[in-house]
C-alpha cells in the first residue's frame, strides 16, 4: 500500500484529499516507521504559528468498531473507513489530521485484536505509549455490549496504558490525562449511570490489579486520570438520533466556554505547535528503542532543539540588517543613526526568538536566550568601536578646520578659537558616541573620549607652537626690514659710533618685536616657560638678522667697495669736495699715504662689533633655543667677529693693490700735462710756413677739387663656410666668413627660418649674429615684441647700424646667438630645441622672462627643474647667481634626495662663484630639514597612533587587530623603522627616503622572524603601505615650512 493511506480507497483518494485543509498523513506506518512530512503537514493545517493554543485526542479501541467513522463524523476528518462488505482492518499504523473548523489534531490508532497482528502485542502497547505521550484527551470506542466484559472492553489496553502512564508520570501528579468512554449502539435500556458505574469499577480493579513501585503504592487512579462518558444511538437504526448525539459531543470538544469541555489546560503536554513533530519523533524513537520514555527529557531535549532553530532564523534575519552598515563603517564613515538601528535590529531579533521561543522549557529558553545576546552584541560591538573610531577622527579633523578657519582673519583670540573648536568637537563626539550607545550592554565610550581629549590638547598645542613660530617668523620679517635701511646707513658712513648706532637701532627694533609678541601671545594662553623660550627665540633670530645684514654689508666685494670709496674721497677730492687735478709740484705721495692710512684705520673698526660705549653691549645667552630650527649650538662671541686677523691682512693686501693703481693714474696724469707742447714749436711753424700759406691765400686755383664720394654700402656677403652650433639644436647652421672679420662684421644664420628673404626684421645677437624675422609671427609671441616694433624708427633710416639689406635691425645686447636661436625656435612652428646644458636653459628661462615669452618661460621651467633634479647643487648656483628665490628652493629640495654634503671637489663653476654665505645657507636648510625630519620620526607615541588607526576594522577594543603576535610583530616594525629613517635622514632627509624598500623591507623582516614581505598577511602589508605613504606625506608637508635664505 502506497505511504500517506490508511485505507483501501488508494492513490485517487489520496490525491484528493491533499485538495483539502484537512488532509491526513500517515504518522507512523505499519512498519513502524515515523514519517518525515508532518511538520510540513503541521504548517499545511495552519498550526505552526499557534503557540499552545490547540489540543491533540487519540482514539483507542477494537479493529472494526467504527472508531475512523467516529472521528470523521465527530470532528470532520477525512480518515478511511471500513468497507462493510469486507470487514478487513482499515487503518494501519497511526494516522493524523486536523478537526474541521477547530484547533484539534486528531490521531487514529490502529485497532487492537486485528487478525492482521495475531499475537503481535508489541505494536499495541508501544502506539498506546506514544499515544499516551502525546495526547490530551484518549477516546475509547467500545460497543454497549462489551460493557463488563474484559476482551470485548478493552481491558487488556487499557491495563496497559495504566502500566505505561504510571511509568511515564509517575512521579508527576500534575500530568493529567482524561480518557473518554465513547459507548456506541446505546438502547437506552441500561441508564448511562449503571455503564458508568461498571467501567469505573473495571477501571479501579485494573488500577489496583498493576504493579507499582514502592514509592507510588498509595497513588490512585484519580491522581492520573479522569473519566468521563458519553453514548451514542445506532448509527444505522436511529441515524437522526445519532446525529443529534454526534453534534452534541462535538460540542464539548469545539466549545472551550462550556463547563463539560473536554479540553482543560491540565491535560495538555505543553508542547508548543510548532514543535510537536519533533517532540513526537523523539518520543517514538525511544519507544522503538524499548528505553524508558523520559518526557521531560524529551521536552528539554526539544526545547534546546527548537530554541536553536529559532534563534538560528533570527540571526540570520539580524545579520541582514547589520551587512549593509559594516562597509562604511570599514571605510571610516560615520553612519547617522547607527545606534538607533542596532537598537531596533537587536531589540527585533530578540522579540522574535521571545515570540517562539517562550514556549518551550523555561530553562532552555534563558539559557539560549543569553547566548543570542551574547552572539547579538558580539557582532554590534565592532560596529560600536568603528563608530566611535570615526566619530572621533571626523570630529578632530573638525577641530582642525574650525581652528584654520578661526586663524584665517587678520585679527583673532587664539585661546577663545580653540576652547569653541574643542567644545564644538567634544560634544559632537559625546552626541554621536550616545546615539551609537546601546542600552543594556556593557559598552562604554568613556576610554574613547578620554583619548580624543588628548589628541585635541596635542593638535591644539601644535596648534599654538605653529602660530607662535608664524608669529616670530613674521616679527623676524619685520624686524629684518626695518633695520636694513639704517645697518647699511652707518656701515656706509663708518664714523667711529657706527657699532654704537647699530647697537642702539637694533636694541630700540628689538624691544617693540618682545612687546608685539608679548600683547599677541596673551591671547595662546602661553605659559611662562614657553613665553621665555619664544623671546629668547626672537632675541637670537633677530641678532641672527643684523649679523646677515652685516655680513650682505662686509662681503669682499662689498666692503672693497667702501674701502674705495673712503679712500678716493679723501685722494682724489679736496676737504671742499672738489675734484682734484693733480701737477707735478702737488705732494701726490703725502695725500696718497694720508688718505691710504685713514682707510686701512677702517678694517679694525669693521672687524668686529664693539661699541665705544660699554652700555650699548649687546649679549644672547648661547644656550637659547630656536624655536623654528631647535639647533642649540649658537655661540654668541663668535657673531661680534666680522673679520678674522687673517681676513683683515687679506682685505688690506687687496685695497692696497686698489690704492696703488690710484697712485699710479694720479702720477700719469702729471706725466701728461708735463709732455705737452712747447711754446717755440708754434713759432718755427709760423716762421717756416710764411710762405706757403700766402701762396694758397692769394692764389686759390692752387687748392685740389674735393669730390664727394658715394656712401658706403654693406659690402657683399663672403664665402661662407658651415660650423655647427653644438650649444643649441644641430639642426641649424651658422655661417661665418673665410676671411677676418672685424668687431663690426657680423655672421648671419644662413638656414631657413632665419634666413628668409621675405623677413621683414632681423635682430642682432649680442655675439653679431643676424636673425632674420618676421614681425607677425613676433607680435604674436610677446607684449614685449610689439611694444618694441611699435617704437618709431625714422631717424634711424639713414643708420648704417640700424639697417641690413633694407631692414630694421633690432639689437638684444645680453642674448648670446644660442639663447636667441632658442627662443626663435620655441616661437616659429616646428621642433623645439633640445638642451642638455644647464647654464644654457637657464639663460633661455632668464631670455624668456624678460621679454614676456610666458608660454616658454613654462616650458623652459619644466626642463630646468628637470635638470635641476638631476645636478641640485650647480642649479641652486645659477639660480642664486640669477637671483631666483624660487628655483634655488626647489633646487635645494631636490638635494635633500642626494647625498650631497659632506662637499667633495671637484664642484661645478657656479658653485665656486657664489659667496659662502650663501653655500652657508644651503648647508642650513639642510641641516634644519634633518633636524625636523628626525624629530617627526622620533614621534613614536603620534606614530603609534598612526598605525593603530590603519589596522584592519576587524580589531578589538582597543583598536588593535585580533591577532596579538601580529599587533606585536607590527608595533616591533614601527620601532625599527622609525629608528632606521630617522638615521637615513641625516643625510637624506626626503620623503623617497622614507619611501625606500630597503628600509622598509629590513625592518619588516627583523620584525616578522625573518619572514619575506610576500608571507605576510595581506592587511599587514596594506597596513604598512598606507602608514609609509602617511609619513611621507607629513614629511613633505613639514619640510615644506623650513625656510631658505637665498
Amino acid at each position: 500500500m502506497p505511504p500517506g493511506l490508511n485505507g483501501h480507497a488508494g492513490r485517487a483518494d489520496a490525491a484528493s484529499s491533499k485538495t483539502s485543509n484537512h488532509e491526513r498523513v500517515q504518522v507512523i506506518d505499519d512498519e513502524k516507521q515515523f514519517t518525515t512530512e508532518l511538520t510540513s503537514q503541521i504548517q499545511h493545517w495552519g498550526l505552526r504559528d499557534v503557540g499552545f493554543d490547540y489540543d491533540i485526542v487519540a482514539v483507542f479501541g477494537s479493529q472494526s468498531t467504527g472508531k475512523s467513522t467516529l472521528l470523521n463524523r465527530l470532528f470532520g476528518t477525512s480518515f478511511d473507513v471500513m468497507d462493510e462488505a469486507r470487514r478487513q482492518q482499515t487503518t494501519k499504523g497511526i494516522w493524523m489530521c486536523k478537526g474541521k473548523d477547530m484547533n484539534v489534531m486528531v490521531m487514529d490508532v490502529e485497532g487492537t485484536d486485528g487478525r492482521e497482528r495475531g499475537e503481535d502485542q508489541d505494536f499495541e502497547r508501544k502506539s498506546a505509549l506514544f499515544s499516551l505521550a502525546s495526547s490530551e484527551v484518549l477516546l475509547v470506542n467500545m460497543w454497549e455490549h462489551q460493557v463488563g466484559l474484559y476482551n470485548g472492553a478493552n481491558m487488556g489496553l487499557l491495563k496497559t496504558v495504566f502500566e505505561v502512564n504510571l511509568g511515564i508520570f509517575g512521579k508527576s501528579a500534575n500530568q493529567r490525562t482524561l480518557l473518554l468512554f465513547v459507548i456506541r449502539d446505546h438502547t437506552g435500556h441500561t441508564p448511562l449511570a449503571n455503564l458508568q458505574a461498571t467501567l469505573a469499577a473495571d477501571m479501579q480493579r485494573l488500577w489496583d490489579s498493576i504493579s507499582k513501585p514502592p514509592e507510588l503504592q498509595d497513588r490512585q487512579l484519580s491522581d492520573y486520570f479522569d473519566l468521563d462518558f458519553a453514548t451514542l444511538p445506532h448509527k444505522i437504526l436511529v441515524p437522526e438520533k445519532f446525529e443529534a448525539e454526534i453534534q452534541q459531543l462535538r460540542k464539548r470538544f469545539s466549545d472551550k466556554s462550556r463547563s463539560d469541555c473536554v479540553f482543560k489546560p491540565a491535560y495538555h503536554k505543553g508542547i508548543p505547535a510548532d514543535g510537536v513533530a519533533f517532540y513526537m519523533e523523539g518520543v517514538w524513537e525511544q519507544v522503538q528503542s524499548n528505553k524508558d520514555l523520559d518526557l521531560p527529557t524529551q521536552q528539554e531535549l526539544l526545547a534546546q532543539f527548537r530554541c536553536d532553530e529559532i534563534a538560528t532564523a533570527a540571526l540570520s534575519e539580524f545579520n541582514e540588517q547589520a551587512k549593509p552598515q559594516r562597509r562604511p563603517i570599514e571605510a571610516g564613515k560615520v553612519v547617522d543613526g547607527l545606534g538607533g538601528m542596532m537598537r531596533a535590529w537587536r531589540s527585533g531579533a530578540l522579540t522574535r526568538y521571545d515570540r517562539d521561543a517562550s514556549r518551550y522549557h523555561k530553562g532552555v529558553y534563558k539559557r539560549k536566550r543569553d547566548d543570542l545576546l551574547a552572539v547579538l552584541d558580539s557582532t554590534l560591538s565592532p560596529l560600536f568601536q568603528g563608530q566611535l573610531k570615526n566619530l572621533a577622527k571626523q570630529s578632530l579633523v573638525a577641530f582642525k578646520r574650525d581652528i584654520l578657519n578661526g586663524l584665517k582673519g587678520d585679527s583673532y583670540d587664539f585661546a577663545e578659537i580653540v576652547g569653541a573648536a574643542r567644545k564644538k568637537c567634544e560634544a559632537s563626539f559625546l552626541e554621536g558616541a550616545k546615539e551609537a550607545l546601546v542600552e543594556d550592554t556593557d559598552w562604554s565610550y568613556e576610554e574613547d573620549a578620554s583619548l580624543l581629549s588628548e589628541e585635541v590638547q596635542l593638535v591644539a598645542d601644535q596648534c599654538r607652537k605653529d602660530e607662535t613660530k608664524k608669529m616670530v617668523n613674521v616679527i623676524e620679517r619685520n624686524f629684518k626690514r626695518q633695520v636694513a635701511e639704517p645697518v647699511e646707513v652707518y656701515l656706509g658712513k663708518a664714523a667711529p659710533t657706527m657699532w654704537d648706532d647699530i647697537l642702539k637701532t637694533f636694541k630700540s627694533t628689538l624691544a617693540k618685536a618682545e612687546s608685539s609678541y608679548l600683547s599677541k601671545a596673551q591671547s595662546f594662553n602661553c605659559t611662562e616657560e614657553e613665553n621665555t623660550t619664544a623671546l629668547a627665540s626672537i632675541r637670537k633670530r633677530t641678532w641672527v638678522v643684523l649679523r646677515a645684514k652685516i655680513d650682505e654689508q662686509t662681503s669682499d666685494t662689498a666692503f672693497l667697495t667702501k674701502l674705495r670709496s673712503h679712500f678716493e674721497e679723501r685722494f682724489r677730492y679736496d676737504e671742499a669736495g672738489v675734484p682734484r687735478v693733480w701737477r707735478p709740484e702737488d705732494d701726490i705721495d703725502g695725500a696718497f699715504k694720508k688718505a691710504k692710512d685713514e682707510t686701512l684705520d677702517l678694517i679694525p673698526r669693521y672687524s668686529k662689533i664693539k661699541p665705544v660705549d660699554p652700555a650699548n653691549n649687546y649679549t644672547i645667552d648661547s644656550g637659547s633655543v630656536d624655536l623654528a630650527s631647535g639647533d642649540d649650538e649658537f655661540d654668541f662671541a663668535s657673531t661680534l667677529i666680522i673679520f678674522t686677523d687673517i681676513k683683515a691682512i687679506d682685505l688690506s693686501n687687496r685695497f692696497r693693490k686698489d690704492a696703488d693703481a690710484y697712485y699710479v693714474e694720479a702720477k700719469r696724469s702729471t706725466v701728461s700735462s708735463v709732455a705737452q707742447i712747447p711754446l717755440w714749436v708754434y713759432g718755427m711753424f709760423v716762421l717756416l710756413g710764411w710762405n706757403e700759406a700766402m701762396a694758397v691765400l692769394f692764389n686759390p686755383l692752387r687748392v685740389p677739387a674735393v669730390k664727394a664720394s658715394p656712401s658706403i654700402s654693406p659690402p657683399p656677403l663672403p664665402q661662407l663656410n658651415q660650423v655647427i652650433m653644438t650649444d643649441v639644436d644641430t639642426s641649424y647652421i651658422l655661417s661665418v666668413s673665410e676671411e677676418s672679420v672685424t668687431d663690426t662684421e657680423v655672421t648671419e644664420l644662413h638656414s631657413d627660418p632665419f634666413a628668409d628673404e621675405d623677413a621683414d626684421v632681423v635682430l642682432q645677437s649680442a655675439d653679431k649674429f643676424y636673425f632674420h624675422a618676421h614681425k607677425l609671427i613676433l607680435r604674436k609671441a610677446s607684449p614685449f615684441f610689439v611694444d618694441l616694433l611699435d617704437l618709431p624708427q625714422d631717424k634711424h633710416l639713414n643708420d648704417d647700424e640700424s639697417q641690413y639689406d633694407g631692414k630694421p635691425v633690432i639689437p638684444f645686447f645680453q642674448e648670446s646667438s644660442s639663447t636667441l636661436l632658442a627662443l626663435l625656435m620655441y616661437i616659429y612652428p616646428g621642433e623645439d630645441p633640445h638642451m642638455d646644458n644647464l647654464t644654457d636653459v637657464s639663460d633661455v628661462l632668464r631670455a624668456a622672462e624678460k621679454h614676456d615669452l610666458d608660454f616658454i618661460a613654462t616650458k623652459v621651467r619644466e626642463r630646468w627643474m628637470e635638470m635641476a633634479a638631476k645636478d641640485p647643487l650647480r642649479a641652486y648656483a645659477i639660480a642664486c647667481l640669477k637671483k631666483w628665490p624660487k628655483q634655488a628652493h626647489a633646487a635645494a629640495e631636490f638635494a635633500l634626495e642626494k647625498q650631497v654634503w659632506p662637499l667633495e671637489p671637484p664642484l661645478c663653476v657656479e658653485y665656486d662663484q657664489i659667496s659662502g654665505n650663501t653655500v652657508l645657507n644651503l648647508e642650513k636648510y639642510h641641516r634644519t630639514c634633518a633636524r625636523v625630519a628626525q624629530n617627526l620620526a622620533r614621534d613614536r607615541a603620534q606614530w603609534q597612533r598612526v598605525l593603530d588607526s590603519e589596522q584592519c576594522v576587524q580589531c578589538d577594543n582597543n583598536g588593535r587587530h585580533s591577532s596579538n603576535r601580529v599587533a606585536l610583530q607590527m608595533n616591533g616594525w614601527l620601532s625599527r623603522y622609525l629608528v632606521a629613517v630617522a638615521e637615513s635622514f641625516d643625510t637624506q632627509p626626503a620623503p623617497s627616503t622614507a619611501l625606500d624598500q630597503s628600509i622598509i623591507q629590513k625592518a619588516i623582516r627583523e620584525s616578522f622572524d625573518g619572514s619575506h614581505p610576500c608571507e605576510l598577511p595581506s592587511y599587514a602589508i596594506d597596513t604598512i603601505n598606507n602608514f609609509t605613504l602617511h609619513f611621507a606625506q607629513q614629511l613633505k608637508i613639514v619640510l615644506c615650512a623650513v625656510d631658505l635664505e637665498v
